[in-house]
């Protein structure tokens, strides 16, 4: 029973069962090596210099896997609660969730980059590679349910996951944005990136001073950095509920009135055998949990209150009740439409981790102050493929013939910078003005974008092994000219000019294909 403004709720839940052996945590996997740097600045120039400490070049996040699920304590155990000892949880009401993140190398916990604030500018703080980006925590399985609000949004899957040509399969590529013209100041218009369906976000955003708990590490170096072989105990406000929630809260004791941002412990741990860092967190999903985590079986009452026993449970509830508020559609539109979803349900149905969709993506940062407004990406997850421009999972003829049909509306248009017909399209300060079909991120659109070698077919520009009327257009486009022309642009015979001898071989090929 919660209290608000003098209106009593109750939330009457059906009785789920206690126990299934068949609950096991789960493990998305991306592959290792696939870092591609992704510069959002202006100019798209932000230098990357990290510092060489420890005897160790500095590097970008590649994330390997993510496994998240419930999880028990070890029992026991006596005073200090150490949180990462235990085994994982079978049943379908877990008290407390684990997330592993692991990261091909070595890892560390990220350094302020607050430029003329507390903490002020300090990226490698504990190391060369520091680790920024996020993890987001759909818990109950709705797009529509859970998001952010202004900028911050643009920091979040659906804002930034285009820059790496790649995107999420199903109905939610529609939240993708797929250009940089699209991430808008005005939350109700398309594509509706702002609405992640993410109730929770572990974030890693330089943006506090992090806590060493030097007393429970194993500091091998003896230094302030974090190096190989090493286990931190990381304290700060790294998990969250969405702050795009915050208008609809009740909640106190985080960084600003109606934000759901506890403290929690991080742990960073790092193998030499497997050159691995683990990044990991154990956080309540009830108020029980909360309990377990003191050391105690007593529960805390829900208060809504951030600063003391904290759980999804109850960030949950603050949500449900506020989304009652009948003035919150009228004086915070916005917010209403990320939390209608959740009046009158009941929040266990956000407490079950084998119910949870997670989306995640990592960055780095420039290692010169004036560049720091944006992140460095460097990599996204999961189960994405790239260059599937058409989300069916799929790297087909299909997404090359979306790709070439962009060049052809765009290439000396309005929207091509260099204003040329050349078969391209130059994008106009490509940080900021990103294009999902810019695979090599170089600020020109053209057909080996696609990674595709020429075309098996002369005059196929397509690529969608057929010549035919938007092959024409695109040689049309190119008759005539004299130089700089290329076997892309209609140059058969290699002379740099678009010729007849070259319409000749295009109009042999016309209405052929390759099947």
């Amino acid at each position: 029973m919660n209290f608000r403004g003098g209106v009593i709720s109750l939330c009457l839940c059906a009785t789920i069962a206690q126990a299934d052996p068949a609950v096991q945590p789960i493990t998305l996997a991306d592959p290792a090596g696939d870092v591609r740097l992704r510069r959002t600045d202006p100019g798209a120039d932000a230098p990357w210099l990290p510092p060489v400490m420890s005897g160790r070049a500095g590097a970008a996040p590649d994330v390997v896997n993510v496994t998240f699920g419930g999880w028990w304590l070890s029992p026991g155990q006596q005073g200090w609660i150490d949180p990462f000892k235990g085994q994982w949880s079978s049943s379908e009401e877990p008290a407390l969730v684990r997330v592993d993140i692991v990261f091909a190398g070595l890892v560390n916990p990220p350094g302020p980059v607050n430029v003329g604030e507390i903490g002020g500018f300090n990226p490698y703080l504990f190391g060369n590679s520091p680790l920024y980006g996020c993890v987001e925590f759909d818990v109950d399985g709705r797009r529509n349910t859970g998001g952010e609000i202004g900028d911050l949004a643009l920091h979040r899957f659906n804002g930034f996951v285009a820059r790496f040509g790649e995107m999420p399969s199903g109905s939610d590529a529609d939240r993708v944005a797929r250009f940089g013209s699209q991430l808008d100041a005005n939350f109700f218009t398309a594509p509706q990136f702002e609405r992640t369906g993410a109730e929770f976000v572990l974030t890693f955003c330089g943006c506090f001073v992090p806590e060493v708990q030097w007393e429970h590490c194993d500091n091998l170096s003896g230094d302030t950095l974090f190096g190989p072989g090493e286990t931190w105990l990381v304290r700060g406000r790294f998990f969250e509920r969405a702050p795009g929630l915050q208008a609809a809260s009740a909640a106190f004791g985080g960084s600003a009135p109606g934000l759901y941002d506890p403290e929690v412990t991080i742990r960073f741990a790092h193998s030499p055998a497997t050159d691995r860092t683990t990044v990991s967190l154990v956080y309540p999903l009830t108020q029980f949990g909360a309990a377990l985590l003191r050391g105690s079986f007593s529960a805390q009452p829900s208060d809504y209150n951030a600063a003391n026993d904290t759980s999804v449970r109850e960030a949950l509830e603050d949500i449900i009740e506020g989304a009652s508020d009948p003035f919150l559609m009228i004086d915070h539109p916005d917010t209403w439409e990320l939390v209608s979803g959740w009046k009158d349900k009941c929040p266990d149905r956000g407490t079950r981790p084998s119910r949870w969709e997670v989306r995640a993506g990592f960055a780095t940062v420039s290692s010169q102050p004036q560049k720091t407004g944006q992140f460095i990406w460097s990599d996204a997850g999961f189960n994405l493929q790239r260059a599937d421009f058409d989300a069916d999972g799929l790297n087909t003829a299909q997404d090359r013939a979306l790709l070439t049909s962009y060049v052809l509306v765009n290439d000396g248009s309005v929207a091509d910078c260099d204003a040329l017909s050349d078969g391209q399209v130059h994008l106009c300060d490509h940080g900021p003005n990103f294009c999902v079909y810019d695979l090599d991120d170089d600020g020109v659109v053209g057909i080996l974008d696609a990674g595709a070698t020429p075309p098996m077919l002369a005059g196929d520009y397509n690529l969608d092994c057929r010549v035919g009327t938007a092959d024409l257009v695109f040689f049309i486009a190119r008759f005539g000219t004299t130089s700089g022309a290329t076997y892309e642009t209609g140059d058969f015979d290699g002379d740099g000019a678009v010729t007849s001898q070259d319409l000749v071989t295009f109009l042999g090929r016309f209405g052929s294909d390759c099947f």
